[in-house]
This record gives C-alpha cells, sequence and structure tokens, in this order.
C-alpha cells in the first residue's frame, strides 16, 4: 500500500482495510480455532500497531461485514480507475501491477 503509494504517487490507490475493534478481531480469530493464543496475541498487536498508520492512506475501509467491505473496496477501485483514465494519467499501479490506461 504505502510503498507503491510513494513510488507511484497519484496514480496509485492506498486502501488501509481495518476491523471495526481489535475485539472484534480477537473474536474473530479465537472463532477460527486455527492459531494459538501467542499467535493471536501477535496479529492484535501487527494490527493495533497498522492502524496508527491508517491516516497515512487514501482511504479507509472497515471491514464490519465482508460482503459490504469487498463491494465497497470495488468502488474505491473501480472510481479511481475512471479518475485516472479521465486525467489520461498513461500508468497506473493497482495491486502492485502497472497497466496502461485506454
Amino acid at each position: 500500500g504505502l510503498n507503491l503509494k510513494e513510488q507511484f504517487g497519484d496514480r496509485a490507490l492506498a486502501v488501509f482495510v481495518g476491523v471495526p475493534s481489535l475485539d472484534e478481531l480477537d473474536k474473530r480469530l479465537l472463532s477460527r480455532k486455527t492459531e494459538s493464543e501467542e499467535k493471536i496475541q501477535q496479529r492484535i498487536d501487527k494490527a493495533h500497531e497498522e492502524s496508527l498508520r491508517a491516516n497515512e492512506f487514501d482511504t479507509i475501509v472497515i471491514n464490519s461485514d465482508l460482503a459490504t467491505a469487498k463491494a465497497e473496496s470495488l468502488k474505491l477501485v473501480s472510481d479511481f480507475i475512471g479518475l485516472l483514465r479521465c486525467k489520461k494519467i498513461p500508468q497506473f499501479c493497482i495491486s502492485g501491477r502497472t497497466t496502461q490506461c485506454m
């Protein structure tokens, strides 16, 4: 996200995807029963650290509901691509791939 933004500037869209709360993340990870308590705590700590930089991204999507977060993300990316095409910027970057504008 942010590394691509540094490299491509306005030709990249940095989206921060976060959870509604760290408590919610804890509940989600515990309910999966796929990781140890130590690993879950590491992931929660990492999510907290990452959330402190959320304001550095172009936009934030809160994943309260997966379908809604996916739809919101798709709209953000679609709108961004449309904006780039309107500006006739020769290249833009999404998910680390450079694509030619049409």
